[in-house]
C-alpha cells in the first residue's frame, strides 16, 4: 500500500502540490484573525473554583488589579525627607490620572485620624498635605505615624524607613494587551518625568498589571531572540550531519509552512495566543525535523552508490516513502494522542497548546509524505558518497549486543535510583520567580519583598451569621475578625495583615481623646456604626472603605501577606487558616482567594491532570504500537524506551533543581512524542529487516543501526542543542521546558541505542548459534560464531 501511494504521489506531483498548497493557503488565511492575550486570568477556566472565589471578592470590594510604585532615595536610606515626600505626593496625585485608575493609596494621602480639641470631635486628613511646606517637626510626626500605623507598616511603608510605595488599583474592562500597554506606557511616562525632575529618588513599578505586561514582554523576547536562534542551531546541525543543503532547506520550509498553517487554523478558531502557546513553534519544529531527517536520511542511503539518473532518484524516493510511511504515521498518531491528552489539563492555555500542536502534527504528517518527496524529486539534490558511519553503526550495534547484560543491569540500577529521587521534586509556582533577574519586574519585586512587604498574599471575605444590618461592623463580628487577625500576626510566615479592625481601634482611641488605653474595639454596636459613619463622611472621593467593607456592610475583607513561601507551604497555610475558622467560628462564611492561591492551586491541578493524561496517552500509544507493528512482543518492548527516559530525567531534575511548575505539563507530552518517534523508527526498521529481509536478530539489529542510527543521532543532537538554547530564556516556563526536554531527549537517544537493542536481542534470539552479518552498501561480510553471543 505504501509503495502504491509512493508511485501515485510521484506520478501526480503537480496535482498533489496544487491541492496541498491550496489547503495551506486556506488555513494560513486565518493568520490576520490571531490575537494575543496576556491576561493572567486566562490561565484559569470559568469553572475554576479559585477564580470564582477571586471574582466574587473583586465584585464585592475594590478591584485588586494594581500597579505598585516603589519609591526610594538614591542617596541615603530615609524616605522621610522633604524631597522624597514631595515626590511621593506628586506621584500619588499623578497616579490618579492613569487610565482605568479607581484608587490610589500612599503615606501622603493616608487618611490619618486624630482627636480634635473637643472630646467628640474627629479630624481626618491626609498624613502629608503640601510636602513643600513641611518642617522638621511635621516630618518627624509623619515618620512616627507611618512607622506605627498597622495599615501602613510592612504594607506600604518599609519598617526601617528606607522605602515606601504608592498603590494604584485599576478596573481594566477586558484585561486586553492594548489596555495594559496603554496603562504601563502612561505609568512609565510619569516615572520618567518624575525621575528626571527629581534625580534624588528612584521609582520602581511592580504589581499584577506589571505582571501581565511582563508576560507579554517575556514571550516577545523569546519569539524574537531564542526561537530563531534555536531554529538556526537545529538547521545547521541537520545540514552538517546530513550533508544535504536542499534537504535542510526543505526541512526549514516544511517547518515554516506547518507553523503558518497551524496558527492560521487557530486564527479561524478565534483562540488567543498566550505565553504558553507562544512556545508552539519550537515544539512544532521538533516534530517536523524528526520526520524530515528520517525521510531524507533514508532517501540518501537508498540513492547513494546508484546512478545520477532521475529514475534512480525516483526509485530511492519510492523506497523512502515505503519505509517511512508507517513509522511517520505511527509517530504522528502517537504524538497526536500525547498532545490531545493535554485536554485533561485544568489550565486553558495548555489545552490550547495541545490542540495547536495536534493540528500541526496532522499538517506535518501530510507535508512530510507529499511536498517533501515531491520537492526532493524536482530540486537538483546531489548524491551523497557512501558514508563510513553506516559500517561504524553496524559495528556499534554488534558491540551493544555483546554487552547487553551489563547494559540492562546498569539501566535497571539507574531506573531504581531515579524512582527513589522523583518524590524529592516539589511543586512550586511563584509568578514572580517565573522571570529571572534579567527582568526589571523580577528585580523590583525582589526589592519590594526584601524591604517593604511580601508579594504573595491571600484575601479573605468574612461574612458573619445572621441577617442584621451592618452585621460586618457589629462588635461580635469585629471581635471575631480581630481574633483572626491577631492569630495571623502570630504566625511566623506572616508579613502583614490588613484589616478594618485596626481602623475601628484607632477611631475608638480618637474619640477618647487619643488615649492609648482606648485603642481597642468598641463594644456598643450603635457606637461602632456612628464611628464608621463619621469616618466615611470625612473621607475624600476614591478613598472610601470599600476596599475593606462591602457597600452594605455585610462582609469585611482581610488581606494577609506572607514571606517568600513555596507553593507547598502556601497550601499548608491555607489549610491551617481554614482549620482555624472551622474550630473557632464554624458559622461564619469565609471565602479565601488571591492570584497567589490561584497560581498555587493551578500548578497542582496541572501536574495531577498531566499524570492522568500521560497515563491515558501511554495506554493508547501502547495499543497503537501493538496494532501498527502487529506484534504484542514489540509493543510491550516499546513501553520501556518510552517510559525510562522520562523516569530518568525526572530523577535527574530532582538533583538539578527539584522544583516542578506548570511547564512540566508540556515537557512530558512534548518529549513523549519525540521519544516515541525514535522508538518507532528503530522498531519499524528492525521489523523490516526481520520480516522483509529475513535476517536473524543479530543481523537485523546491525542493519537497523546502519539504517536508522545516524538519523536518530542527527535528530537528537539537533533537538538537544535547540532545546538547550531555549533553556537560556529568562522566562522560567520556557527555560525549564528547554532544559528538561534537552535532558530527556539526550537520555532517550542513549536508551534507544543501548537498552532497546539489548532488550530486542534478548527477547528475539531463537538459537544459540547466530550468524553475525555486517551489512554495508558495498557488500556483506559474514562471520559465524558458535554459541551464544556473550
Amino acid at each position: 500500500m505504501s509503495r502504491t501511494y509512493a508511485h501515485w504521489v510521484l506520478k501526480h506531483r503537480v496535482l498533489v502540490t496544487a491541492i496541498t498548497l491550496l489547503m495551506i493557503a486556506a488555513m494560513a488565511s486565518g493568520l490576520p484573525r490571531l490575537r494575543f492575550s496576556i491576561d493572567y486570568e486566562y490561565f484559569f477556566g470559568p469553572d475554576n473554583p479559585e477564580l470564582q472565589a477571586y471574582e466574587k471578592i473583586k465584585e464585592a470590594y475594590t478591584d485588586t488589579d494594581n500597579l505598585v510604585f516603589i519609591v526610594t532615595p538614591t542617596q541615603g536610606s530615609d524616605v522621610f525627607t522633604q524631597d522624597v515626600l514631595l515626590v511621593v505626593e506628586k506621584l500619588t496625585e499623578q497616579a490618579w490620572t492613569l487610565p482605568y485608575a479607581n484608587r490610589v493609596d500612599s503615606i501622603t494621602n493616608f487618611q490619618h485620624s486624630y482627636a480634635g480639641l473637643d472630646s467628640d470631635e474627629l479630624i481626618v486628613e491626609p498624613l502629608v498635605d503640601n510636602a513643600q511646606r513641611l518642617d522638621v517637626a511635621t516630618i518627624q510626626r509623619v515618620r512616627q505615624v507611618a512607622l506605627s500605623e498597622p495599615s501602613l507598616l510592612n504594607f506600604i511603608q518599609a519598617s526601617d524607613g528606607s522605602a515606601t510605595s504608592v498603590f494604584a488599583t485599576f478596573n481594566l474592562p477586558n484585561q486586553s494587551p492594548q489596555e495594559i500597554a496603554e496603562l504601563i506606557g502612561a505609568a512609565k511616562v510619569i516615572i520618567n518625568d518624575l525621575q528626571q525632575a527629581h534625580p534624588e529618588v528612584t521609582i520602581r513599578p511592580i504589581g499584577l498589571t506589571m505582571l501581565s505586561y511582563t508576560y507579554g514582554q517575556a514571550s516577545r523576547q523569546d519569539i524574537k531572540q531564542l526561537t530563531p536562534l534555536m531554529f538556526f542551531f537545529v538547521l545547521i546541525l541537520v545540514a552538517v550531519f546530513t550533508r544535504s543543503a536542499w534537504g535542510t532547506f526543505l526541512s526549514m520550509i516544511i517547518i515554516i509552512v506547518t507553523n503558518i498553517a497551524a496558527f492560521g487554523v487557530f486564527g479561524w478558531l478565534n483562540i488567543p495566543i498566550t505565553t504558553v502557546t507562544a512556545v508552539a513553534p519550537s515544539i512544532i519544529m521538533a516534530i517536523v525535523i524528526a520526520h524530515c531527517v528520517h525521510f531524507i536520511e533514508t532517501f540518501m542511503q537508498q540513492w547513494q552508490g546508484q546512478g545520477q539518473g532521475q529514475a534512480n532518484k525516483l526509485s530511492a524516493l519510492t523506497t523512502s516513502i515505503e519505509m517511512n510511511t508507517m513509522p511517520i504515521f505511527i509517530t504522528s498518531l502517537t504524538t497526536l494522542i500525547g498532545f490531545l491528552s493535554m485536554n485533561f489539563n485544568d489550565v486553558p492555555p495548555y489545552r490550547d497548546l495541545g490542540n495547536l500542536v495536534g493540528i500541526a502534527v496532522v499538517i506535518a504528517f501530510t507535508l512530510s509524505l507529499s511536498l517533501l518527496p515531491i520537492f526532493l524529486s524536482i530540486l537538483p539534490t546531489r548524491q551523497r558518497s557512501i558514508r563510513q558511519h553506516q559500517t561504524w553503526f553496524g559495528k556499534f550495534g554488534l558491540s551493544v549486543i555483546q554487552r547487553r547484560v551489563p547494559v540492562m543491569m546498569i539501566s535497571l540500577l539507574m531506573v531504581i535510583g531515579a524512582i527513589g529521587l522523583i518524590p524529592s521534586n516539589t511543586l512550586n509556582e511563584k509568578f514572580v520567580e517565573q522571570f529571572d533577574e534579567r527582568f526589571e519586574f523580577r528585580r523590583d519585586s525582589d526589592f519590594f519583598t526584601d524591604h517593604i512587604s511580601g508579594i504573595y498574599s491571600i484575601e479573605y471575605s468574612i461574612t458573619a451569621p445572621g441577617d442584621t444590618e451592618l452585621k460586618a461592623v457589629s462588635p461580635e463580628a469585629l471581635l471575631q475578625v480581630d481574633h483572626f487577625v491577631q492569630w495571623l500576626r502570630d504566625q511566623p510566615e506572616t508579613r502583614h495583615v490588613y484589616s478594618i479592625t485596626d481602623t475601628f481601634k484607632r477611631l475608638n482611641k480618637n474619640m477618647h481623646g487619643d488615649n492609648s488605653k482606648w485603642y481597642k474595639l468598641p463594644h456598643d454596636p450603635q457606637l461602632a456604626a456612628q464611628y464608621l459613619l463619621l469616618y466615611e463622611m470625612s473621607l475624600p472621593f476614591g478613598l472610601d472603605v470599600n476596599n475593606q467593607l462591602t457597600l452594605n456592610k455585610d462582609a469585611t475583607r482581610v488581606q494577609v501577606r506572607f514571606d517568600d513561601l513555596p507553593s507547598s507551604e502556601l497550601l499548608l497555610m491555607e489549610k491551617k487558616i481554614a482549620q482555624w475558622w472551622k474550630q473557632q467560628a464554624p458559622n461564619y462564611d469565609v471565602t479565601g482567594a488571591s492570584t497567589t492561591m490561584m497560581f498555587t492551586h493551578i500548578v497542582k491541578r496541572a501536574v495531577d491532570s498531566m499524570v492522568v493524561g500521560t497515563l491515558i496517552a501511554f495506554g493508547l500509544i501502547s495499543i497503537v504500537m501493538v496494532i501498527s507493528l502487529r506484534s504484542i512482543k514489540l509493543g510491550i518492548i516499546s513501553l520501556l524506551p518510552n517510559v525510562i527516559p522520562i523516569v530518568l530525567s525526572l530523577g535527574a531534575w530532582a538533583l538539578i533543581d527539584g522544583e516542578i511548575g506548570m511547564s512540566f505539563a508540556v515537557v512530558i507530552v512534548l518529549t513523549l512524542g519525540i521519544i516515541v518517534d525514535d522508538t518507532v523508527h528503530f522498531l519499524s526498521k528492525y521489523q523490516f529487516a526481520r520480516k522483509r529481509l529475513h535476517l536473524n536478530p543479530t543481523a537485523a539489529l546491525q542493519q537497523t543501526f546502519s539504517t536508522v542510527g545516524i538519523a536518530l543521532c542527527i535528530t537528537s543532537a539537533a533537538l538537544v542543542s535547540g532545546f538547550f538554547v531555549l533553556s537560556l530564556s529568562g522566562f522560567a516556563r520556557n527555560s525549564d521546558m528547554g532544559l528538561m526536554a534537552a535532558i530527556t531527549v539526550g537520555i532517550a537517544l542513549l536508551v534507544d541505542l543501548l537498552l532497546l537493542p539489548a532488550l530486542l536481542f534478548t527477547i528475539d534470539k531463537t538459537t544459540h548459534t547466530s550468524t553475525l552479518t555486517t551489512q554495508t552498501s558495498t557488500g556483506t561480510t559474514s562471520t559465524n560464531i558458535t554459541g551464544e553471543i556473550a
